[in-house]
């Protein structure tokens, strides 16, 4: 009775397959790596385009003074700017006086079982220089 010959892997059947294997793996790191890079790059262009937003928002609501003046037009201005910087809906705008206390607020979208938006507390005045 004859037993059944091993059938050898040829030399090319086996670069073929180590090329594609390190090929698709290559592939896979690549694009996992141009991903985050895409993602990091986008998340520092957003942080960046409110930074101006915010910037923009507070020349507009001080006045020559620097008395903080809410115009009467300051949620179509807001829907403008905020479609000149290309920023989403998403977000909330609150101006504080010196003292703390809230001048204006915009809520930003209520999630679902969440309630209401609220307005968020008063930040805590830290001097810089002193600090």
């Amino acid at each position: 009775m004859r037993t059944p010959a091993a059938r050898r892997q040829t030399l090319l059947g086996r670069w073929t397959y180590r090329y594609a294997f390190t090929l698709l793996v290559g592939l896979l790191a690549i694009g996992a790596a141009a991903a985050f890079a895409i993602r990091a790059d986008t998340v520092h262009e957003r942080k960046q385009a409110l930074k101006r937003f915010a910037l923009a928002a507070a020349e507009q609501v001080s006045g020559d003074d620097k008395a903080i003046r809410i115009p009467d037009g300051l949620y179509e201005w807001i829907d403008g700017t905020q479609r000149e910087y290309r920023l989403p809906g998403q977000f909330e705008l609150a101006v504080y006086e010196a003292d703390g206390t809230l001048a204006f607020y915009k809520p930003g979208p209520v999630k679902p079982g969440y309630g209401t938006s609220r307005p968020p507390a008063a930040p805590a005045h830290v001097d810089r220089l002193q600090a």
